[in-house]
């Protein structure tokens, strides 16, 4: 049995010091088995020391006064866990979900540092190590082709697939994964 988590969130700030950046949306859509069992989708306030910046905040449409309305790390930390708990048992530790996303690592240690603020060391539990990284799995698909590409810029690679793209949506979490899964169809199974 496969038990997949794509995941992406939308930052704070793009450090090269993951651990400084804040999340405000966390976007998952858990699959078990190639099926697609049910999604979350939050909104979190960034913990008090996150960096904040504007620019960052601008690319999803996001300002500094949105963040105040939505959800403590804390609140949100324990729904995401309810989320998980759902189809992994994190004391198994043969029971994990891959963590799958488009430049996932970028995600994946975001998400490990939102797990450790919160006083949660045990990230491992839920995911295996290293997460399945879509964008380079691209890369080796389209080897012979990566010439042909403007960049790997998650929109530019959809384009090249032939997906059609709703600019105004990119940067938010839940479309991303959207994209993510389309490209995933093409790449894995052929489909388009």
């Amino acid at each position: 049995m496969i038990k997949a988590c794509y995941i992406d969130l939308e930052t704070t700030s793009i450090n090269i010091d993951f651990k400084k950046d804040g999340i405000w949306q966390i976007f998952g859509l858990l699959v078990v088995d190639g099926v697609e069992k049910e999604s979350f989708n939050f909104k979190v306030k960034p913990f008090p020391d996150d960096i904040i910046m504007e620019e960052s905040l601008a690319i999803g449409g996001v300002m500094k006064e949105d963040l105040r309305r939505f959800e403590a790390p804390p609140q949100v930390y324990q729904k995401l866990l309810r989320f998980l708990g759902k189809y992994v048992n994190k004391y198994n530790r043969s029971d994990k979900y891959h963590f799958i996303g488009y430049n996932a690592m970028f995600d994946y240690n975001r998400l490990r540092s939102f797990f450790e603020k919160n006083q949660d060391k045990f990230f491992g539990s839920w995911f295996y190590f290293p997460p399945l990284d879509v964008m380079n799995l691209v890369a080796w698909k389209f080897a012979e082709e990566r010439r042909h590409f403007s960049s790997f810029k998650q929109m530019d690679v959809a384009k090249y697939l032939g997906i059609e793209i709703e600019e105004s949506k990119l940067h938010d979490a839940e479309y991303d994964i959207a994209l993510t899964r389309e490209i995933v169809k093409i790449v894995m199974e052929g489909q388009k």
